[in-house]
């Protein structure tokens, strides 16, 4: 169902989009450029992999290794699921015979999702701040896509810790922990929410921004030839920045396989807002997709090349 949906998007797009500006955008795209854009990419695969092996180690003591290895599997396996949810679902099973407590792997999983959606958050709001910065305009409206994702990331970002702390309390509560399967899901939720020690969450937190920096700077590369905003420089990127985000939260909704047609159009539509025209959006958007799927496919040939280790990690 979700390849038709993403077919009879693809199709709509066809239909409408003025292919005299495709063509002259596809003109404009400079190989070596989406080359560079896929080879910067490609490390986020790494450094998230990196982000994974700090969150479970603890709870599942192997070689980075190993797990590095199957966090690269199973970044591609997500591509062929629903919101993503395969790599998750393969990295639970395949570690839970490892794994300390499975509750607190699950929990481990949750955590990565939320510090991932942390990070998002802070640079979403980076890229706004310093955008009404450069425009010199500090007004918010309603009907204004960036300024409602400003308010709801932010108001996100807010009730994290209050609703962590809550999940904490309530396992100490009687009713909670004298019924076994609600004390473990409390556990697993406190534990996905929780963001750790202030110096932990800030390395964390440093990890995601750097993969978002990486992402908005494919796209800007790309852009290079094709300058899909009449502005350049800083201000370029940082409205690539914030697309970037919104895009990526909302295609994880499973409407569609991977988001194909409607991550382009989410894309496009957020740069029509700041004066791009949509046909030449919609390509790069494309482009910029079609690079973070090469890094993907790259990824997943990394993990399943790698030898699988068998050595546990000491001191994890």
């Amino acid at each position: 169902m979700k390849w038709l949906a993403s077919i009879l998007v693809l199709g709509a797009a066809v239909y409408f989009l003025d292919w005299g500006v495709v063509s002259e955008t596809l003109s404009k795209i400079n190989p070596w450029h989406f080359a560079l854009a896929v080879l910067i990419i490609l490390p986020e695969h790494g450094i998230l992999a990196w982000r994974w092996y700090m969150i479970v180690r603890d709870n599942t003591p192997m070689v980075f290794r190993e797990h590095g290895r199957r966090f690269l599997i199973s970044v591609f396996l997500s591509t062929f699921s629903p919101g993503s949810v395969g790599g998750d679902i393969y990295r639970f099973f395949s570690l839970r015979k490892d794994s300390t407590d499975p509750w607190l792997l699950a929990g481990a999983i949750a955590r990565e999702r939320v510090l991932g959606i942390v990070g998002f958050s802070v640079f979403y709001l980076l890229c706004y701040g310093g955008g009404k910065m450069k425009m010199g305009e500090f007004t918010w409206a309603l009907d204004n896509p960036f300024d409602i994702g400003a308010l709801v990331l932010g108001c996100g970002l807010a009730a994290v810790v209050p609703v962590g702390r809550a999940c904490m309390w309530g396992i100490g509560v009687d009713f909670v922990a004298s019924r076994p399967k609600l004390y473990d899901f409390c556990r697993l939720v406190a534990h996905g929410v929780d963001l750790g020690s202030g110096s932990w969450a800030l390395r964390m937190l440093s990890i995601s921004l750097i993969v978002c920096l990486l992402w908005t700077l494919s796209i800007y590369i790309i852009d290079q030839n094709v300058q899909v905003m009449e502005s350049a420089g800083w201000h370029t990127f940082l409205v690539f920045g914030m697309v970037g985000v919104l895009t990526d939260l909302i295609r994880t909704l499973p409407i569609t396989f991977q988001g194909i047609g409607i991550r382009e159009g989410i894309f496009a539509y957020l740069l029509t807002i700041v004066g791009a025209p949509f046909d030449a959006a919609f390509i790069l958007a494309a482009a910029a997709y079609a690079a973070v799927s090469l890094s993907i496919l790259a990824a997943g040939a990394i993990g399943m090349l790698l030898p699988a280790a068998t050595e546990a990690d000491p001191a994890p």
